[in-house]
């Protein structure tokens, strides 16, 4: 039997359309090979009301029947209260979990707690039912959490990382700065003497390349002038 459940119409073949093998080979082999039609249960055919049978198989084909890729399946699921407590009643806590670990896989986003007990309060007759279902969606609740705050940790070590290797290029680089002005600065006091305030005031505003274009000049030049003020 095909339980089936795609948006599509199924398109049933034999059997022996699986076999794979060369036609110059089956002929010998045709009499071992099985030849018989699916029997098919195509769920998008039947109303959901016409499931017969436990109500842990109704609710089953139910999930199969509404399930989509990116499909909220909650809210068919708060329709089936009656069905729900039948299965509570029927089949025990265990069926209560394995039907809400399944809603939790496929469904991307978990209902609001509060409507979600209303919910269980208002359709499951009894109270430990209820509580088990309320544990289980806390407990869910608290592994999100807790999973966003490693989550949240993680990214934060990486980006302060990344901050912090930022800071310490440009720490770096403003360091190698101050300590070119300070050796131009040197040099022009051991060829010219005591610089003035003005002269002063542009080495320790100039860029990287201004430095260096003026401790190219320092060589050549006879005067302060003609290697600090010449750019002006």
């Amino acid at each position: 039997m095909v339980v089936y459940h795609g948006q599509q119409a199924w398109g049933a073949l034999p059997f022996s359309f699986l076999v794979n093998i060369p036609p110059d080979a089956i002929a010998p082999l045709q009499r071992y090979v099985p030849d018989f039609e699916f029997a098919l249960l195509d769920l998008m055919a039947v109303h959901e009301e016409d499931f017969a049978g436990p109500a842990l198989a109704q609710m089953t084909l139910r999930l199969l029947k509404h399930y989509a890729p990116g499909f909220d399946l909650w809210h068919d699921f708060f329709r089936w209260g009656a069905l729900l407590n039948e299965v509570a009643q029927q089949s025990g806590p265990d069926a209560l979990r394995r039907i809400f670990s399944y809603l939790v896989q496929v469904n991307a986003s978990f209902p609001d707690v509060e409507r979600f007990q209303t919910f269980l309060q208002d359709n499951l007759n009894n109270p430990d039912d209820q509580e088990l279902l309320m544990n289980a969606a806390k407990d869910l609740r608290e592994r999100g959490r807790k999973q966003g705050l490693e989550e949240g940790i993680e990214k934060g070590i990486e980006e302060g990382i990344e901050k912090g290797i930022e800071e310490g290029i440009e720490r770096g680089i403003t360091q190698s700065l101050i300590r070119q002005r300070r050796f131009l600065a040197g040099l022009l006091e051991q060829k010219f003497g005591e610089l003035p305030a003005a002269i002063t005031g542009r080495i320790d505003g100039a860029d990287a390349d201004t430095i260096e274009r003026w401790i190219q000049r320092l060589l050549s030049a006879e005067t302060l002038e003609q290697i600090v003020l010449s750019d002006q």
